[in-house]
């Protein structure tokens, strides 16, 4: 038989049942929870970030209060960061901290929230996250970690002030912290920005003496490297570099500094070291993500070393790296150039022809049509290579010069049709082109005018060559040899023949003198037509000594162009003709004529100019000084001693004659010179003298000359025009390489002109890398000249090596322009340098007073009155330094030695200036003794002999103090007075304290006047930031929202809102909110919420927030945003109740009605039906 059991015992048993259940339950769930979290950690350690999020969502969705969810939504944030979803990264980071107010790990959330946020160049988001980690978490390893973050993201703002005010100090706070190398990094950086190079360099050392071992080193080296470049160069850097490689280098930086150095030796055309550093690369780094890139780069250099083997053999090994590469289709480019090298032009087309299978780059596939029309070519299809050329200059990828130059010589080389070849190199010319490619296009254009026989028009092309700026020597002896070639030989003058032959006729018509005409028509064909075959046939029958003479002459000047033309079989049998006639003339004894013949034509046969032909030709002008040789003789001497013997050559030069022997511009040539020479030797009247002789000669195409010229005018008293011809020179010349040393001249002569201003001007026309530090120190000068200290300031800054007296400039100017953090630092340097330099500590001493660090500033005027004792008399500035002294003491509370002081320096101030002491007495005595502080002051008010600022202090301070005793009617009359003063600033604090007066007395429009003038009238926002506060907690208070706006927007126009205070921008939200701009309120609450202290106060910004969505009709972002009251405040149950029953109605608006009841059932139950937001759920209820 069974018992029966008792219904106690049978509800027990169902007790115990229920609570195995929940447990059961609970522990299901937890094991459930544990399991998904686990598995989709894996699947993240795994890089499986989008299967990770699903399952972190599953463990949020099921438990979304729970440790397990916090962890979930964490690694959410950074399954996004991994996938580069910086966006949802960042809201999962932000979900995380707002949902969770106690979470253990927020530290590491907020890191994680700056990193993203800086990821999305969010850099003033990034600052104020990690401002929350320094304010919150000082000692966190999270906020260690964030130093560097912090810092770069004022360096990408550009604020490098805020950095070095910012390292400085973490560097103290956190001195043996693993990530204080990278701050010193970041510093260094800010230093070269912000233009303090020495600091920036000393900065750099200490990285690598002290932090050897850290990765900032090797990143300290990467940026040394860098700034080598800039000052000194390439080939400067590769050395740097090169050297730092000899070195055990970490294999993380080995990577990126031994590509760089491959990539400087690129640049500077060395491809056989850039060949040997890649191959290192490759054999190190075979696991590299870059592989690829290195190969191609390595496989370019392999081309320009004339490696086409190597290159095809080496693609059994790289043909793998470049499976899956980007970079594919540009290595089988290569390979197909290396195949048109060897002449397998069959296998390079095949190159191609993969390569565009392989891509669906459009600069890419140009580049295979490119050298598809350079096989077509190399193959002799010129037509179809033309055809494509002239296809591909339609492609925005071409290189039109390159490709214009290519069918010119096509044309010109292939076609022999000159014109069209024309066309293509003049296009060359159009448009901007490097130096040697358009002194190239010119040259060509020259040689198709030549191959039709317009000599004239190849002259003047080759004239557009400034040869000056050739960097090419090879073209530029080329182009000098070709274009004196056609001038001498080829250059027909009709005009001048023709002149030249109607004179003639006229004068054989009026003397008929046959002989002599005869002489003018060969003089006419032979140097103006340039016919001498003709001229010869001319004389043929003439064998007078004069005849023969000018057969001779014409012979010599056949025999130099056959010889400039390289026709040498022509060349022997005329030079054979020549020595016929010089026999005929030794036997007529004609020995001038002779000894210049057959001189003439050893200069012509010999292959270079010698001391041996000199020596003759100096014989022959000691011997014949009037003959019409010794002209020419004396310039060619000239031309060979220019280079060589300077002195020699002006010797010879100053006898010179511009007569029909030499060609013009070679006499203004060599006048030239002579005028540098004497310049040279300061001979300024000699060279003055040549150079106004060769003035029409003399333009900015010949730089140096020209600024010689300007300088020996200036010098010669002539500096206006001097003046002149420098501005035209700057203006035009272009940067040449005296261009800094012409600015220099030309801003001296300025500044001793009194034109500062211009003088400015033309120095900041020098480039960038040409501006040393005199440079800078002689335009900060000039600024100050103009009193322009900002500017002075900014040059004095950009000086390197800045020695105590600059440093000490750039200190007083700092502090002279408000900029006293910076002062601050430079007169701290300044002290270090020199601690009995007592300017130092009362610089710093006036920082510290205007600052209202009154105890610093009286520590520093300590310094220095100590040190002067009683022999104060001569120092200057005593007394200022003595004032402001008592006052600090007075400010710090100490009396006693500001009376001493008072009694030391009491012969030293005027009357105004007791009264100014006085006043600071009754502003000590108001914290201690505010009757004595009254009297003090009234006094001053009363006084005959007090300065108005003083009384209008007074006024003010007797005003606080009433206002401090409740004394509202006496404080309203003195800040009254005070508010009425021309003084702005003062009258902006006394309207601020008749603002609050006011507002307590519920006066408050006279309230808003008050705080809005402050507003209008603060410059520098200190206050006005104040008054905006208080005006819109005015007018919150009498609902007057759209001025409450009025008031914020001043103050973000003129300041930004980075400085205001949590609670005015909830009050500055809630007037938006109230003027109905929905939008703009859900923006300002969200913002205050972090800044916020009192949780509920966040807790009604959130219930706003939510609101403003409803206002919007935005109901499912309201309801999100009302849930998240209860979730993150539920202690504030006005608050949480009220935001559930407002989702509510959002649910009703979006006809949920299902979801609005539910809300309303849990409001009942969780608040109870007789409370007041349970009473109103239930009539809702009813409703529905």
């Amino acid at each position: 038989m069974f018992a029966v059991q008792s219904e106690h015992d049978f509800r027990l048993m169902g007790g115990c049942k229920m609570r195995r259940v929940l447990i059961l339950t609970f522990f299901l769930l937890t094991v459930t929870l544990s399991a998904d979290l686990s598995f989709g950690k894996d699947l993240f350690n795994d890089r499986l970030y989008e299967e990770a999020i699903v399952e972190f969502e599953k463990v949020v969705a099921d438990a979304p209060t729970s440790d397990a969810a916090q962890e979930a939504i964490f690694l959410i944030g950074k399954s996004y960061e991994a996938r580069k979803l910086f966006g949802r990264s960042e809201n999962s980071f932000i979900k995380l901290i707002e949902g969770f107010p106690g979470l253990s790990f927020k530290d590491e959330v907020l890191h994680n929230l700056a990193v993203v946020q800086f990821d999305q160049q969010k850099y003033n988001k990034t600052i104020e996250t990690c401002e929350l980690l320094l304010n919150r978490y000082p000692l966190s390893e999270w906020t260690r970690a964030s130093l560097a973050l912090y810092l770069e993201s004022f360096y990408e703002l550009g604020e490098y002030n805020q950095i070095i005010i910012k390292a400085k100090k973490f560097e103290r706070n956190y001195e043996k912290d693993k990530n204080i190398p990278d701050v010193l990094l970041i510093l260094a950086r800010a230093y070269f920005a912000d233009n303090i190079p020495e600091e920036g360099r000393s900065t750099l050392k200490k990285i690598t003496a002290e932090f050897g071992n850290f990765n900032a080193a090797w990143k300290a080296v990467e940026l040394e490297a860098e700034l080598e470049e800039q000052s000194s160069g390439i080939a400067k850097a590769s050395e740097l570099l090169a050297a730092k490689l000899t070195e055990d280098v970490p294999r993380t930086f080995e990577e990126p500094l031994r590509y760089k150095l491959a990539e400087y030796y690129r640049s500077l055309n060395r491809y056989d070291l850039a060949y040997n550093e890649l191959k290192k690369l490759i054999d190190k780094f075979d696991s590299s993500a870059d592989l690829d890139k290195y190969i191609l780069f390595y496989s370019n250099c392999q081309l320009h070393l004339n490696k086409a083997d190597e290159l095809v053999k080496d693609r059994t090994n790289f043909n793998k790296v470049f499976r899956e590469s980007s970079l594919k289709s540009d290595y089988l480019l290569n390979i197909s150039k290396a195949y048109l090298l060897m002449s397998e032009t069959s296998k390079a087309k095949a190159q191609i022809d993969d390569a565009r299978k392989a891509t669906n780059d459009l600069h890419t596939l140009y580049k295979c049509d490119r050298l598809y029309a350079d096989i077509l070519l190399n193959e002799g299809k010129i037509a179809m290579a033309l055809d494509s050329y002239k296809l591909l200059l339609n492609s925005s990828f071409a290189d039109q010069n390159d490709l214009l130059m290519v069918l010119g010589d096509i044309y010109y080389d292939k076609f022999s049709q000159f014109s069209a070849a024309r066309k293509y190199y003049q296009r060359i010319t159009t448009g901007y082109t490097e130096p040697v490619l358009l002194a190239k296009a010119y040259f060509k254009i020259a040689q198709c005018y030549e191959q039709q026989a317009k000599y004239n028009e190849a002259i003047e092309e080759l004239n557009q060559v400034n040869l000056e700026d050739l960097p090419d020597e090879g073209l530029k002896e080329k182009i000098e040899n070709r274009r004196n070639y056609l001038i001498r030989f080829k250059q027909k003058d009709f005009e001048n023949a023709f002149n030249s032959l109607m004179q003639t006729l006229l004068t054989y018509s009026e003397n008929g003198n046959k002989q002599k005409m005869q002489n003018e028509l060969v003089k006419i064909m032979a140097d103006d037509l340039k016919e001498y075959d003709k001229t010869l046939q001319l004389l043929k029958g003439d064998n007078t000594s004069e005849g023969l003479y000018t057969k001779a002459k014409l012979y010599l000047k056949m025999i130099a162009k056959l010889k400039a033309e390289s026709n040498t079989a022509t060349l022997f049998a005329k030079i054979s003709d020549l020595n016929g006639l010089i026999d005929k003339l030794k036997t007529l004894k004609k020995n001038e004529w002779v000894d210049e013949i057959e001189l003439k034509k050893m200069l012509i046969t010999a292959v270079d100019m010698d001391e041996v032909l000199v020596g003759k030709m100096e014989t022959f002008i000691i011997n014949y000084p009037a003959a019409s040789a010794a002209n020419e003789f004396r310039f060619l001497i000239f031309d060979f001693y220019k280079n060589s013997n300077p002195e020699k050559a002006a010797e010879f030069a100053q006898n010179l004659l511009n007569d029909d022997s030499i060609l013009e511009e070679n006499y203004f040539a060599a006048k030239i010179f002579l005028a540098e020479y004497f310049y040279e030797q300061n001979e300024n009247d000699k060279a003055l003298q040549n150079y106004q002789i060769a003035e029409s000669y003399i333009n900015v195409f010949k730089p140096d000359v020209y600024f010689h010229y300007a300088v020996i005018l200036n010098e010669s008293g002539q500096s206006e025009t001097a003046e002149q011809k420098l501005a035209f020179l700057v203006n035009n010349a272009g940067n040449y390489r005296n261009f800094a040393g012409v600015i220099d001249y030309y801003s001296d002569l300025l500044r001793k002109n009194g034109k500062f201003d211009i003088a400015i001007k033309a120095q900041l026309m020098l480039p960038d890398e040409q501006r040393s530090d005199m440079f800078w120190q002689k335009l900060s000068s000039d600024y100050l000249e103009l009193n322009d200290k900002e500017n002075a300031k900014f040059a004095i800054m950009h000086i390197v090596e800045k020695d105590y007296p600059i440093l000490f400039l750039l200190g007083q100017l700092q502090f002279e322009t408000g900029e006293l953090e910076m002062a601050k630092y430079t007169f701290g340097e300044l002290v270090k340098q020199n601690k009995n330099d007592l300017k130092n500590h009362e610089y710093l001493g006036d920082i510290a007073f205007l600052q209202e660090e009154y105890l610093l500033s009286a520590q520093e005027y300590k310094i220095i009155i100590d040190k002067l004792g009683n022999n104060f008399a001569d120092y200057e500035g005593i007394k200022e330094l003595a004032l402001q002294n008592i006052i600090a003491l007075y400010r710090v509370q100490n009396r006693p030695k500001a009376e001493t002081l008072t009694k030391k320096f009491k012969n030293l101030f005027s009357a105004e200036e007791i009264n100014d002491i006085e006043l600071n007495r009754a502003v000590y005595h108001s914290k201690t003794d505010k009757k004595k502080a009254e009297k003090i002051l009234s006094g001053l008010i009363k006084g005959k002999n007090v300065s108005v600022p003083t009384k209008i202090k007074s006024y003010f301070w007797r005003g606080v103090i009433y206002l401090e005793q409740n004394k509202l009617d006496e404080a309203a009359a003195d800040f009254s007075t005070v508010a009425g003063s021309i003084d702005q600033k003062m009258s902006n604090e006394a309207h601020l304290k008749l603002g609050t007066i006011t507002f307590s007395q519920e006066k408050y429009r006279e309230a808003l006047d008050h705080y809005y003038t402050v507003i209008e009238n603060d410059e520098d926002g200190k206050l006005a930031f104040d008054a905006a506060r208080n005006f819109a907690f005015v007018c919150k208070t009498i609902e007057e929202w759209q001025k409450a706006i009025m008031a914020y927007e001043i103050i973000i126009e003129r300041w930004g809102d980075q400085e205001l205070e949590a609670s005015t921008l909830f009050d500055i939200a809630f007037c938006h909110y109230r003027d109905k701009k929905y939008a703009n309120a859900a923006e300002m609450f969200a913002r205050a919420i972090p800044l916020l202290t009192e949780n509920e106060l966040k807790a009604e910004a959130q219930y706003w927030i939510g609101e403003s969505y409803f206002g919007q009709e935005l109901y499912e972002t309201a309801v999100s945003e009302f849930l998240k009251v209860g979730y993150n405040y539920s202690e504030y149950v006005q608050w949480a109740a009220s935001a559930e029953l407002k989702a509510g109605e959002a649910y009703l608006r979006m006809n949920k009605i299902e979801k609005a009841r539910r809300i309303y059932e849990r409001i009942i139950e969780k608040y109870g039906r007789s409370s007041q937001w349970g009473s109103e759920a239930a009539k809702r209820l009813e409703n529905l």
